[in-house]
C-alpha cells in the first residue's frame, strides 16, 4: 500500500498540483481505475480458465463453483478498494458499517459453496445408499444452510456495529436444544 501511495505521490508531484483535495481525489479516482482494471482482467482470466475446466469436469457444479469464486474475488477488490478509500479520505465512522456490510455481503458466496458441496456430497453418498434417513438430512441441510449462514452473518456485522449479540447467541442456543428434543 505505502509503494502505491508513493507511486501516486511522485505522479502528482510532477503535474505541478499543490491542493490536497485534488491531490485525495486523484487518489481517489486512481484507485477506482486500478480496481475495475484488475476486475477485468481477473473476470477474463477466470472465464478462460473456467472454459477450460468444463471441458474435463460436471458442468453444473463447475458453473456454480466458477461463479461464486468471481463474487468472492469482486467482494475482495471492493474490500481492498474500499478500505483504502475509507483510511485515504480519514472516515474512520464508516469503516466498522463498511466491514459489517461486507460480512453480510460475502455469505452470498459462502452459501453457494455450501450448497454446491452439499449437493456433491448428496450425489456420491445418498445416491448410493439405500436408506431414505441420508436423503432427508442432505434435504434438511440445503433448506437451512443458507438461514444458518445468513443468520451468523447478521450476528458477526452486528458484533462489529458494537450491538450486545449475547441475547441472540443464548436464544440460538436454546432454540437448539429445544428443536433437539424434539427430534
Amino acid at each position: 500500500m505505502n509503494r502505491w501511495n508513493e507511486f501516486i505521490e511522485k505522479i502528482l508531484a510532477g503535474s505541478g498540483i499543490e491542493t490536497t483535495y485534488i491531490h485525495t481525489s486523484i487518489k481517489a479516482m486512481a484507485e477506482i481505475a486500478c480496481a475495475f482494471i484488475a476486475w477485468l482482467i481477473l473476470k477474463k482470466v477466470l472465464n478462460t480458465f473456467e472454459k477450460r475446466i468444463k471441458k474435463h469436469t460436471d458442468l453444473q457444479i463447475n458453473s456454480q463453483v466458477f461463479s461464486a469464486i468471481k463474487t468472492i474475488i469482486f467482494y475482495a477488490l471492493l474490500l481492498i478498494t474500499g478500505t483504502y478509500l475509507i483510511r485515504l479520505f480519514n472516515i474512520g465512522l464508516f469503516e466498522n458499517i463498511f466491514y459489517a456490510i461486507f460480512i453480510v455481503l460475502l455469505a452470498r458466496p459462502v452459501n453457494e459453496f455450501l450448497i454446491v458441496a452439499i449437493k456433491y456430497l448428496e450425489k456420491n453418498i445418498a445416491d448410493k445408499t439405500d436408506t431414505d434417513i441420508d436423503n432427508i438430512v442432505f434435504d434438511l441441510l440445503k433448506k437451512f444452510a443458507g438461514a444458518i449462514i445468513y443468520i451468523t452473518a447478521v450476528i458477526i456485522a452486528l458484533d462489529m456495529l458494537g450491538v450486545n449479540v449475547m441475547p441472540f447467541i443464548a436464544g440460538a442456543g436454546v432454540a437448539g436444544i429445544a428443536i433437539g428434543f424434539a427430534a
